[in-house]
């Protein structure tokens, strides 16, 4: 269950350590947000070419979070690497 959760949530692990040692708990910023589904894509499409790569990371749109949104109607519209970017400020 963990495992599924990280999927889309990969900062659980952060969060469970800072926990364990009773810091407070920081959760992923927008721009750590978005840096990651930027990666994502990129290593899609360097594994996978352009077009497969993109359509693949879509379905991880939620590691998004609350900017999933607003970004969702363009990045689904992208066909391009340099479109996802351009869409992610990145």
């Amino acid at each position: 269950m963990i495992g599924r959760g990280a999927i889309d949530h990969p900062w659980v692990f952060r969060e469970a350590r800072a926990a364990l040692r009773g810091e407070p708990i920081a959760g992923p910023t927008d721009e750590e947000r978005r840096a990651l589904f930027a990666m994502l894509t990129a290593e899609n499409v360097a594994l996978r070419g352009e077009r497969v790569g993109i359509g693949v990371t879509r379905r991880h749109a939620r590691v998004l979070g609350d900017q999933v949104g607003l970004l969702r109607p363009r990045l689904f519209a992208a066909r391009s690497l340099a479109e996802v970017r351009d869409v992610l400020g990145a």
